[in-house]
């Protein structure tokens, strides 16, 4: 948002600000302003520490969960105190549906990789990052992620702890 609002005031970013402007769009001067979305999750304080890392462009999305072998839990979700939340009724249901036993637990312990047709599975329940098919397209993702949490100074599990 900076990049753009400095662009709007008629200035110059300086270099190594994070974003780039996109006031050619906001005039409608280009349809698209970037090729990729960048998304990071860092769980820490909301429970343990859960690190993810994410790409997506029009289509695909490629998930990266940097400790699969680690539950995913998210205290104001999962709380299990709270007898009405969303994931109490979600856990009821799991006692006596094979569907909700599939989605809790896959919603608690996730693959290292996930990767979703966006546009034919907008829902991204099903999960392609092992289908030989998409092989490129995840390694192409992958790569581009990288470079980015290295621009970006994420040094990925490390970067979930408590300060």
């Amino acid at each position: 948002m900076l990049p753009t609002l400095i662009d709007l005031a008629g200035g110059n970013a300086i270099p190594g600000l994070d974003g780039i402007s996109c006031l050619d769009v906001l005039y409608e001067n280009k349809q698209e302003h970037r090729q990729w979305a960048y998304g990071i999750h860092n769980n820490y304080p909301e429970g343990s520490a859960y690190p993810i890392r994410s790409i997506q462009d029009k289509r695909y999305k490629l998930i990266l969960n940097l400790t699969p072998d680690v539950d995913y839990f998210e205290k104001h979700l999962m709380n299990v105190k709270n007898k009405r939340s969303a994931w109490a009724s979600w856990l009821e249901s799991a006692k006596t549906s094979e569907v909700a036993k599939e989605l809790t637990e896959r919603y608690v312990k996730r693959p290292a990789v996930e990767f979703y047709d966006l546009k034919n599975d907008p829902w991204e329940m099903n999960n392609l990052a092992d289908n030989k098919e998409y092989a490129s397209r995840i390694s192409v993702m992958k790569s581009e992620l990288e470079k980015w949490m290295v621009q970006q100074g994420d040094k990925g599990v490390a970067m979930d702890v408590e300060f």
